[in-house]
């Protein structure tokens, strides 16, 4: 099947449930549960990392493979209308594909991301990884920069920005532009936020934070702003849900009996050991990281 048909097929028969979250929410981790723990959803690939050597600390970061890449790359593309341009070809070409079944896809919260989901609302599940407690917000963000903080020496190359980050040359060339070389080193977190800025138009200043806990103090102070935005797309979507994770860095056990109500046929009794596990290396993660701030 051309895969620009397979795409159309999906959405027509709406197979297509794209899980968005913030950054720092384990979205990728909660993605591949969602799909490897669901008997109606075709199994996604995923590995992890367990150890930050920039930081010396543990890392606990998953990265998943679907069969749409990240939606805010799409979104980019000049020819994005062409829905051949869609599939993963990786996935496509090393996975069996069960089209009975569906198919789970995710990305970060950003306007790219939505602009191009609205027009094909109607044919796709929205999963939203929320949170909305204080203590979730300054926890999640300290994640984020224990899984992902590494300085790079300035200038940086586009090169590997588009790299990292799976954006267009053009953007890639914007951000490096943007921090330019009035830095000695920047945090990788930093092009990401970057990245955001432009892809959403935003020309304020940019800062760049050395003190790793005054960077995550200010990342944490940004997810009401993705939740305001998801929030708002709520009237969009006909099939649009939430996942709140407020309690996920305790326990295991709301996040899997919300996820059963969701998905009639989700293993809990497989999913929750896997669950409780990753939580728990992920607070190994969270204390590490607030044990080092004094020499960060």
């Amino acid at each position: 099947m051309d895969k620009g048909d397979l795409v159309n097929k999906l959405l027509d028969e709406k197979k297509i449930t794209v899980v968005m979250y913030p950054s720092g929410a384990c979205g990728e981790y909660l993605t591949q549960l969602v799909a490897n723990h669901t008997a109606s959803f075709n199994n996604i690939p995923s590995y992890s990392i367990q150890w930050n050597h920039n930081l010396n600390i543990p890392s606990n970061r998953y990265e998943c493979q679907c069969i749409i890449p990240r939606l805010h790359y799409i979104g980019q593309l000049h020819e994005r209308e062409n829905k051949s341009n869609w599939i993963n070809e990786e996935y496509y070409l090393t996975n069996d594909l069960d089209l009975t079944k569906n198919f789970v896809v995710r990305d970060h919260v950003d306007r790219t991301t939505i602009k191009l989901l609205t027009p094909i609302a109607d044919k796709v599940n929205v999963l939203h990884i929320k949170f909305s407690s204080s203590y979730a917000y300054e926890y999640f963000a300290t994640l984020y920069y224990a899984k992902t903080a590494h300085k790079l020496k300035t200038p940086v190359n586009p090169n590997f920005i588009k790299y990292r980050i799976g954006c267009s040359d053009d953007i890639a060339q914007k951000i490096s532009d943007r921090i330019g070389l009035e830095y000695e080193w920047v945090w990788l977190n930093d092009i990401w936020s970057l990245y955001h800025k432009i892809i959403n138009n935003d020309t304020a200043p940019y800062e760049h934070k050395k003190s790793i806990k005054d960077s995550i103090t200010n990342f944490a102070k940004k997810y009401k702003e993705n939740d305001y935005l998801l929030d708002n797309l709520r009237s969009k979507f006909n099939s649009y849900y939430t996942l709140d994770i407020d309690t996920l860095p305790k326990s295991a056990d709301r996040i899997v009996k919300q996820l059963r109500i969701l998905y009639r046929d989700f293993d809990i009794d497989t999913a929750k050991p896997e669950l409780s596990n990753y939580i728990n290396r992920n607070n190994v993660v969270y204390n590490s990281m607030r044990g080092g701030w004094g020499h960060l």
